[in-house]
Order: structure tokens, then C-alpha cells, then sequence
């Protein structure tokens, strides 16, 4: 669900449903890209 909510956040602007949904879900869409960003 997260993995969705994700692309969706990235790609469009989310209703009031989704934020219900997944209430957190920009501070794990920070935190996934941040380790995707750090080096190895």
C-alpha cells in the first residue's frame, strides 16, 4: 500500500482520502529516498 501511495504522492496531488489512508506517508517517502540516495 505504501509503495502506491508513494507513486501516487510523486506523481499527483493526493486527496483527503489517501492522507487518511496513509497519514505518513511523505516522512516514509523522504526517508526511502534519502537511503536510496546514500552512498553504498
Amino acid at each position: 500500500m505504501q509503495f502506491q501511495m508513494g507513486l501516487a504522492v510523486t506523481t499527483r496531488p493526493l486527496p483527503a482520502a489517501a492522507h487518511a489512508l496513509v497519514p505518513d506517508v511523505g516522512g516514509w517517502l523522504v526517508e526511502v529516498y534519502l537511503r536510496g540516495l546514500r552512498p553504498d
